[in-house]
């Protein structure tokens, strides 16, 4: 206690107050967000050298649209691998699958909670999925790894509820902030 006293009484002087508790739409960060995952691309297939930062809309990348992507931020397809991320927007309190569809490796966090981990070299074009159990609505952190060894490299994070078609999770339910 002791230690903070001085703290607090410095932020009065400077005319601070004690941060306010974050409502229902900032659940996980203070101040607002930018629409969109921070996208870090890195040059090798295990996150060797960071070689650059971007922000994707959302991870909608089907067919040969992420190589063309790659490539027009300079770095070679096959040899890169991307970490995103930021924080996703849950609608409701429910548990709430997400779906992955790729031909490569990929690992999914939820505040720090592996949710999908589905890091094996296959060509196979597949969907690995987890549930995320969602107590209440809001933001959550979200943090995915991702590389592809050749071929059209799809990426496509999806809510996957088992009733009904996967949809692509729309930018407006993606948001990160600047480091």
């Amino acid at each position: 206690m002791r230690r903070r006293a001085p703290v607090l009484m410095l932020l009065g002087a400077l005319g601070g107050g004690p941060a306010c508790a974050p409502d229902e739409s900032s659940v996980g960060a203070v101040g607002p967000g930018h629409q969109g995952l921070r996208a870090e691309y890195f040059d090798g297939r295990a996150f060797e050298r960071p070689s650059g930062v971007y922000q994707d809309p959302n991870i909608d990348f089907a067919g040969w649209r992420l190589n063309e992507t790659i490539a027009a931020r300079g770095h070679a397809a096959r040899s890169v691998s991307i970490r995103w991320s930021g924080q996703i927007r849950f609608a409701r309190a429910e548990p709430t699958p997400l779906g992955f569809e790729l031909a490569g490796r990929v690992r999914l966090w939820i505040d720090d909670a592996l949710v999908i981990d589905d890091w094996v070299d296959s060509g196979a074009l597949r969907e690995p999925r987890g549930t995320v159990a969602v107590p209440e609505a809001g933001w959550r952190d979200l943090r995915i790894e991702w590389d592809q060894l050749d071929g059209p490299m799809t990426a496509r994070l999806r809510f996957a509820p088992p009733s009904s078609p996967a949809v692509v999770v729309p930018p407006s339910a993606l948001r990160h902030f600047d480091p």
